[in-house]
């Protein structure tokens, strides 16, 4: 098989060998921001300290303004689980807190390390918890969330 004159040429063999130590640097930089650890929550200390309906209410203002506001931060939020539901498929528990006449809430997600029991979640209880703040869909989302003991 006869490959084209500039193949054979040593620039372009540098060039090659450039884009594919890019591709892997790449790949291998993913893998480890995929697998990277997120900090302990419980102690971690929360950029900001509100109520689940509060912070629902600031993204019903202005979501843009809000969603600056907590892009990437540890939220620490109180307020009334509305909803506690468990996915089998991947193990994970998602809680919504909000209040009782209020259209949507907080969509809390715990991962698999710090997930509460359901069984110990009752709808109508007000609980504490962490979590990192990921977006707004319908709720304003949580992720990464922990509950916090005693508060």
């Amino acid at each position: 098989m006869n490959c084209p004159a500039f193949v054979k040429t040593k620039g372009f063999r540098i060039l090659a060998a450039l884009v594919l130590l890019t591709i892997v640097s790449a790949v291998i930089y993913a893998l480890y921001l995929f697998n990277l650890r997120h900090d302990d929550l419980y102690t971690v200390k929360p950029a900001f300290v509100l109520t689940a309906s509060g912070l629902y209410d600031e993204f019903e203002a202005n979501e843009a303004a809000a969603t600056a506001k907590y892009s990437s931060r540890v939220i620490e939020i109180k307020g009334t689980i509305a909803e506690v539901s468990y996915s089998p498929s991947d193990s994970t528990v998602s809680i919504i807190l909000r209040d009782s006449d209020a259209p949507a809430g907080v969509n809390c997600t715990f991962s698999t390390d710090n997930k509460p029991k359901p069984s110990l979640l009752k709808v109508g209880e007000t609980i504490t918890l962490r979590g990192e703040f990921s977006g707004m869909l319908i709720d304003v989302a949580l992720n990464n969330c922990v509950l916090l003991p005693g508060k």
